[in-house]
């Protein structure tokens, strides 16, 4: 395996090229963000963003129909909102009237390879993030985590994707963390919960009841994201049936609260591939048969531990698993060391410098398909 690393090694100290004039480039990021999608897609392409911005001074514009929570504009990135109905389409023609030099696709969408083939006229360089739709064939370069169904994809010879497959391509966002790792407590663990931008599975509530019924108290942190319905709501409910649980809402410190954490306890998603890049033991709860699929990497090279598919497993499974692992300080220790050795949270770094390189044709250009 190539060290995805010292694929590109072409700027200066400064982040210039050198013998080069500096001129104003842009992307645009098509996201899928709100509702059932949750934010993952967001907050991760949020941090490819960022590094476009402040490393290689580049314009960056979002292009989404759902619910960003705000996040966009408190970046400082421009927002446009496309339409429900007709969203490709929408996309066009913004290319059309403002041309960018990257179009990033982080989609969970029904949009097609044909529309995506459309956009290649209008960007020099087409990037998609951890897509296995028939539409990654319209892309320049794919990126992905390691995952059992990437490694089936068939890449045709007719099309030229740089495929970037291993856990250095890991995007996760990008934040700045002042506090230092607690570390973990063999006496008293403590628990942090988080279901989602949306938690539409209700698996809060679901879990207050759990470790309710547990005999031993630890000590619970239960995240709620931006897009739950009625939080406060949640709260009361939660805090009715576990009182000792303490309840945020959209913390904007949520990676210190992951380093002070003995064990997180999630959804399938950006939060797994967080605590893992913060040395911190998590279990995590699948959505659909995708996240299955998905997880089972993370799973085989023990960093991280599956509890089952949420409609696939009951109570007192999740319990007993849970329980296990609350006891199990070395286990705990043994999975987060593993998961911060393979995951360092500098995906989106890598994800930004392959962009810029390729779509300023300071890279090595459009080659055959590969797998790193």
């Amino acid at each position: 395996m190539n060290d995805p690393v010292a694929v590109v090694q072409c700027r200066t100290e400064s982040g210039r090229f050198p013998g080069k004039a500096p001129r104003a480039h842009s992307a645009v990021l098509w996201i899928s963000a709100g509702g059932q999608i949750g934010f993952g897609h967001l907050t991760r392409s949020l941090s490819v963003a960022q590094h476009l911005h402040t490393r290689y001074a580049w314009g960056v514009t979002f292009l989404l129909s759902g619910d960003d929570a705000g996040r966009i504009e408190e970046r400082g990135f421009r927002r446009v909102r496309l339409p429900v109905e007709g969203t490709a389409p929408a996309v066009e023609r913004h290319l059309d009237e403002a041309p960018a030099d990257a179009l990033i696709c982080d989609l969970r969408d029904a949009t097609g390879y044909e529309s995506i083939a459309r956009l290649r006229g209008r960007t020099s360089l087409i990037a998609m993030i951890d897509d296995v739709s028939e539409r990654r064939l319209a892309a320049d370069v794919v990126f992905y985590p390691p995952a059992p169904q990437v490694a089936t994809l068939e890449w045709p010879a007719s099309r030229a994707v740089e495929v970037n497959v291993g856990w250095p391509w890991v995007v996760i966002p990008s934040v700045a963390v002042s506090s230092t790792r607690s570390p973990s407590s063999s006496s008293h663990p403590r628990l942090l919960l988080s279901f989602g931008g949306s938690d539409v599975l209700g698996l809060s509530r679901r879990f207050a009841r759990i470790l309710a019924e547990m005999p031993d108290r630890y000590l619970v942190t239960l995240v709620l994201g931006p897009g739950v319905a009625d939080p406060e709501r949640v709260r009361a409910d939660v805090v009715a049936t576990l009182p000792s649980c303490t309840v945020v809402v959209d913390p904007p410190d949520l990676r210190s609260r992951i380093r002070q954490a003995d064990l997180v306890v999630c959804t399938y998603g950006v939060t797994v591939f967080e605590a893992a890049s913060e040395g911190r033991c998590c279990a995590f709860v699948n959505y659909g048969e995708d996240d299955v699929l998905s997880g089972r990497a993370l799973v085989e090279a023990g960093l991280a531990v599956a509890l089952g598919r949420h409609d696939d497993v009951d109570d007192a499974a999740l319990a007993a698993q849970v329980s296990s692992l609350l006891v199990d300080h070395r286990r705990r220790l043994e999975i987060g060391e593993r998961a911060a050795r393979a995951i360092d949270g500098r995906g989106a770094e890598r994800v930004a410098e392959r962009i810029a390189a390729l779509a300023t044709r300071e890279g090595q250009g459009r080659r055959a398909p590969r797998m790193e």
